[in-house]
């Protein structure tokens, strides 16, 4: 698939909430455990540092697309009525999810804790700059 072309939706299979997300390139899904296990299956398949330095906006969106919903209508509607109110879509998730789990909230820390070091990343890189 291209960079041009629409991303795909993905479902993340987990025993309560139906949850999906949007992106151009499956991630495993480990990458977001934080687990042992996940860091070794991680550290034995993909350079994970590599993804992040190579396509960090990409998967901030992806993060960021996180909603409590299996349907694509469903999908479509929201992100048409809220754009990248990434608030307005938080509290549309928190009123929808039924387990303890809060794996869209957990999806916009991540997005958060990855623009602030992309932003950190910037500010250096201009700080490096000659004047």
């Amino acid at each position: 698939m291209s960079n041009t072309d629409k991303p795909a939706i993905y479902e993340i299979a987990n025993p309560s909430d139906a949850v999906t997300i949007t992106g151009r390139q499956a991630l495993p899904i480990l990458a977001l455990a934080g687990s042992d296990t996940a860091e070794k299956w991680m550290a034995e398949n993909i350079n994970i540092q590599e993804i992040l330095d190579e396509r960090m906006p990409e998967l901030i969106a992806c993060l960021r697309s996180a909603l409590y919903t299996a349907k694509e209508t469903t999908r479509e509607v929201v992100e048409k009525a809220y754009g990248e109110d990434w608030q307005a879509i938080a509290e549309w998730n928190d009123k929808r999810r039924t387990s303890r789990n809060n794996i869209c909230g957990y999806a916009f820390e991540l997005a958060d804790m990855y623009e602030k070091r992309l932003s950190e990343a910037a500010e250096a890189a201009s700080a490096e700059q000659p004047t």
